[in-house]
């Protein structure tokens, strides 16, 4: 399968909260950062440690050693981060020790130790960064507005850039029209110059409204994982959740962390497809129902897993299930489910269901939106889902038919 398709969804991971620790997840992630050969030895790496803030800190005796463990983790992902942190900090000998969550419990120690990479340096819930406020009435701000209405990107660009210059960073008209002029410089296709306006806004480098730094925030966190670095893009949407206040915001971002899960697990193997799942299940547990479009979007990613772990019978099954309970999503979510579908249909030998599901997707009035822009269009892919079943199939009346179906529509593909 092609995983361009996963990347409909740009989603999310929850970080550390009531979310992740109430996961049933299958599996806890401890962290062993030595081991040593009495416990006087250990007891002194303890301290040091504590010091950092890390804690607990358990030693436990195995084999006439004395091994210093540290969490529990739920997923793999927040034991190899911090992992990776301790061992960049001179903890060479820190390893990740696997066991299995017998109980469904988690005793998951926060993480807060000195050593912890971060993504925004400095962004803090204080009185100073968080109480900021912005007059929309000001003379400054409906000027530009009325200016940007008829300017061309370069003509707003320019004007903003302009502006810049003029205004204090304590001032709030400035984290303003950054904002602005780091949209201009994302359309213009100059990602690296948006992202560092971007980063700046989000660490309160200038006064800006928590909205607004929010809003920063996310942008960093997309421009990363449009880079594929889907470790450094977790790290981003973890800090986003906890910088977070409103229940609405850490819906979305829980979105993006269901997502970004099942790109760790299935690109980089950092944590399993199940863990996604119980990721996903917690997100669903905690998540309100009238969050109706964030739910359903979940539950997509769940189906989804099952398809590659090739369990093709409980792909059809919640793909079904899907379709029944969700008709009223977006068209491009339906359309991706029913692509899941068609494909598990296939491999489970029911060729005429499948192809008949992925031929309804050619019918959906979909616009540029529901086909994501620089993702391939849906319907293509379809299309070309319905030749090569076909063809495995060996149903060469089908395949000559869907090859001239895709002529017809695709002349330049």
């Amino acid at each position: 399968m092609n995983r361009k398709i996963h990347k409909i969804f740009v989603i999310i991971v929850m970080g550390i909260s009531s979310l992740a620790l109430g996961a049933a997840s299958p599996y806890i992630y401890k962290i062993k950062i030595g081991e040593f050969p009495d416990k006087a030895s250990a007891q002194a790496r303890q301290l040091t440690l504590l010091q950092l803030d890390y804690g607990p800190l358990n030693i436990v005796q195995k084999d006439g050693k004395f091994e210093l463990q540290y969490g529990e983790f739920p997923y793999f992902i927040d034991a190899d981060l911090i992992c990776q942190d301790l061992q960049k900090s001179g903890y060479k000998d820190a390893a990740i020790i696997k066991e299995n969550n017998s109980t469904g419990k988690v005793d998951f120690s926060p993480i807060i130790g000195a050593a912890v990479e971060r993504v925004f340096n400095t962004v803090e819930k204080n009185d100073h960064l968080t109480s900021v406020t912005l007059d929309m009435k000001n003379p400054e701000i409906v000027q530009m507005e009325a200016f940007m209405k008829t300017a061309s990107t370069e003509q707003k660009h320019d004007a903003l850039a302009a502006k810049l210059d003029s205004l204090s960073d304590s001032d709030p008209v400035k984290g303003w029209m950054m904002m602005r002029l780091a949209y201009m410089k994302l359309i213009m296709k100059d990602r690296g110059a948006s992202q560092q306006l971007f980063q700046r806004i989000a660490e309160g480098k200038v006064a800006a409204t928590p909205k607004l730094r929010l809003d920063a925030m996310n942008r960093v966190a997309h421009l990363i994982y449009a880079q594929n670095d889907f470790v450094r893009s977790y790290r981003a949407y973890r800090e986003i959740y906890n910088f977070a206040e409103a229940p609405e915001q850490r819906v979305e971002v829980a979105l993006e962390l269901s997502g970004l899960m099942v790109d760790l697990a299935q690109n980089l193997k950092k944590g399993t497809l199940e863990e996604a799942r119980a990721f996903h299940e917690a997100a669903l547990d905690e998540m309100p129902e009238k969050n109706f479009n964030p739910r359903a979007t979940i539950a997509l990613l769940h189906a989804e897993t099952w398809y590659y772990e090739k369990n093709y019978a409980k792909c059809m099954e919640e793909s079904e299930a899907y379709l029944k309970k969700y008709m009223d999503k977006p068209l491009r979510e339906i359309a991706t489910c029913k692509l899941f579908l068609g494909l598990a249909y296939d491999k489970l030998n029911r060729y005429e269901e499948g192809k008949n599901i992925l031929a309804t997707i050619l019918d959906m009035p979909l616009g540029p939106k529901d086909n994501w822009g620089a993702i391939p269009d849906i319907k293509l892919s379809a299309l070309e889902w319905l030749i090569i079943i076909a063809k495995g199939a060996k149903n060469p009346a089908d395949e000559a038919h869907w090859k001239s179906v895709k002529q017809m529509m695709y002349p330049n593909k």
